[in-house]
């Protein structure tokens, strides 16, 4: 009998997190995950959409995946959110979202699109063209496509399942690279300024000092100052700007040595891709577990036993904070107190994150402890 793909139980995962998310979005602050909630969302006119029973059936136990048209419904109720034009809606809804963001989160995503059967003769070359096109919708997208590749441990096509993830997981590291780059990251540009958020936290007075001293500055640059994007300090972190794509995960580690760059919608930034990269990190890692993951502590085994007492240790009164105090001193960075307060703040706001999705640290590694499980380390 054929195994089941690892990406249906995945499937299921994104399923809940959908619908969680898309609440999140409609209810606001009133989301409470894993309920439906009926009443709420008729109240936001959710009835021409979808029916009460259905719905509530979603949320059972087990609830079977919908088809894709049945998703693209809360694509659809969201759309219309951001048509009518009400701030106070809109705001909760998530900058990337744009048609079929629903869709593809639960039906869509890396692997599905490296996986689609072909009849070519170099399947390898097909499925590297097809990772490098890929482009996720949002950083949530890839978190998923990240747990996706870190459980896949099937064979496809005459393909060994080391070379599909090891696709796979290099294409996360470098959509990571893309956004986090020293050289060119696309994020920073994105980012609050300090003025911005020095302006931000200034009453009014401290505003009236800030307007004084730029007096001789047009509006034009107090603007600018406003957009200019955010930078860390990079010789603090010790990250070299030709740093490998595949060691993104060092970088995004690094970063916590400069606490004051890591607030507000930075740290927001952060924190998710900085999980994305564990689990991408893994994926690859496992590929090669002998070399990577095996005896003598090899710098993929010491993060991530550090990214896992981060995100994935659901006990945080056995978190071993020693193996996180391990991989700073194999780092050339200027730590401080504050690196380990914006961990903490790592793991707090991707606890809330899951809280919100309804999902716990056991959901995320299901997968990956099945490759663990399929593909295990032997030693005669």
């Amino acid at each position: 009998m054929r195994e089941k793909s690892p990406l249906l139980d995945n499937q299921k995962i994104r399923f809940k997190a959908a619908l969680n998310h898309f609440k999140s979005m409609v209810l606001q602050g009133f989301h409470i995950a894993n309920d439906p909630q009926t009443n709420a969302l008729l109240h936001e006119d959710m009835k021409g959409l979808i029916a009460d029973r259905t719905w509530q059936s979603w949320f059972a136990p087990q609830p079977p995946v919908p088809h894709l048209s049945r998703i693209r419904r809360l694509d659809q109720y969201v759309a219309q959110i951001k048509k009518c034009g009400d701030v106070k809606r809109t705001k909760s809804i998530c900058p990337e979202f744009r048609d079929g963001y629903f869709c593809e989160l639960v039906h869509g995503g890396l692997m599905p699109q490296l996986l689609t059967p072909t009849e070519a003769s170099e399947p390898i070359h097909t499925l590297m063209r097809r990772a490098q096109e890929y482009q996720p919708i949002s950083p949530l997208h890839l978190h998923f496509d990240a747990i996706d590749a870190a459980g896949w441990h099937q064979d496809f096509g005459g393909l060994p399942w080391s070379v599909v993830a090891a696709i796979a997981s290099d294409r996360i590291l470098q959509l990571l690279d893309d956004r986090w780059s020293p050289r060119s990251g696309e994020v920073y540009g994105g980012l609050s300024s300090d003025f911005s958020l020095k302006w931000a936290k200034a009453d009014e007075s401290r505003r009236e000092e800030i307007r004084r001293s730029q007096a001789n500055i047009s509006p034009v640059l107090f603007e600018l100052q406003m957009r200019r994007g955010a930078s860390p300090d990079w010789q603090r972190l010790g990250v070299s700007s030709d740093i490998p794509y595949e060691h993104v995960y060092k970088l995004l580690f690094a970063l916590a040595a400069d606490p004051a760059f890591l607030v507000e919608d930075r740290l927001q930034a952060w924190f998710l891709d900085l999980a994305t990269s564990a689990l991408a990190m893994h994926a690859l890692a496992w590929t090669d577990r002998y070399n990577t993951m095996a005896l003598g502590m090899p710098p993929e085994l010491q993060y991530w036993v550090a990214f896992h007492e981060i995100f994935f240790n659901p006990d945080i009164a056995e978190i071993d904070y020693r193996s996180i105090a391990y991989v700073m001193e194999c780092w050339p960075a200027d730590w401080s107190e504050g690196s380990a307060t914006v961990l903490v703040n790592a793991r707090k706001s991707y606890s809330d994150l899951l809280g919100d999705l309804g999902l716990e640290p056991s959901d995320i590694c299901a997968g990956l402890l099945k490759t663990r499980d399929q593909r295990p380390l032997i030693f005669n």
